[in-house]
This record gives structure tokens, sequence and C-alpha cells, in this order.
């Protein structure tokens, strides 16, 4: 079965890090994957929301949601439509 963000390529760990770090690193792709699908549906649903809401609809903290939003944003499959205030405002697309 096809996942929807298997053409994300993310690091995350370093050759240099010690192998419980890379452990770690292979294991917290099922959580990206979880987080990501969350905010893109989260956007998708309810339309254009700053991350802090976003945090509080799918029950991320606003750290997970950042985090996401880099990795969704380089893949194509968000925006960031506004940087003004506290919150970024992202967008799907």
């Amino acid at each position: 079965m096809q996942h929807f963000f298997d053409d994300i390529q993310l690091v995350r760990a370093r050759k240099t890090d010690p192998a419980t770090s890379k452990r770690a690193a292979l294991e917290s792709v099922k959580f990206a994957e979880s987080h990501a699908g969350r905010i893109l549906r989260c956007l998708q649903l309810h339309g254009k929301r700053d991350t802090h809401q976003i945090a509080q609809i799918t029950g991320l903290e606003v750290c997970q949601v950042d985090r996401r939003k880099i990795e969704l944003e380089r893949s194509g499959l968000v925006k960031v439509v506004d940087t003004s205030g506290k919150y970024s405002v992202l967008e799907a697309v």
C-alpha cells in the first residue's frame, strides 16, 4: 500500500549521530506521517488556519505543527500565506 507521504524525503539523523538517534529517527517517520496527514486534512476541511489553531484542532503541539509545516511546504502540499502575526497562517495547496 502506498502512503500519501511516500515521496517526501526527510533527513532525521546525521551521519555523525549515535545509533540510538538513528533508530529513533526511523521510528519518527510514523509520527511525522500521522502529524502531516492530520495537518493537511485540517487545512482541507477548515481552510486557512494559523499554526496555533491547527494545533488546537488536531491535538498537536504548536512546535509539532511548525516542524511538519516546513516538510509540507517543501513538498508543495501547503503554503504559508501570512507571517505577520505570532503564528504562521497556512493553506492547503
